[in-house]
């Protein structure tokens, strides 16, 4: 298996990132601690970790849709939109046609 193979799973994986380093600059500076050789070491872990999940999320999605697994979940998540909404439903704009 080829991680990384198509180029929206390479654009998930690089959007994910970003936030990694945000959290971890949040921490830092939330805890007055140093950017030394141990919070390298712990950047880099976290990073792999985080984009190793990225790459395997994204995976079991492809795989999910190519099986038709997502249709019941696309089904509750209108079911639960429309109770949280007090019942009104979504209306989808349709173009007229020409």
């Amino acid at each position: 298996m080829t991680l990384a193979s198509t180029l929206p799973q390479m654009m998930h994986t690089s959007c994910a990132s970003p936030l990694d380093s945000s959290g971890f600059k949040t921490a830092l500076l939330a805890f007055n601690q140093p950017f030394g050789f141990n919070a390298i070491l712990g950047l880099i872990g976290l990073a792999s970790n985080l984009m190793g999940n990225t790459l395997i999320l994204t995976d079991q999605i492809k795989q999910n849709q190519i099986a038709g697994l997502l249709a019941p979940a696309y089904a509750e998540a209108r079911s639960n939109l429309a109770k949280s909404m007090g019942g009104q439903q979504r209306r989808k704009t349709v173009p007229a046609a020409k």
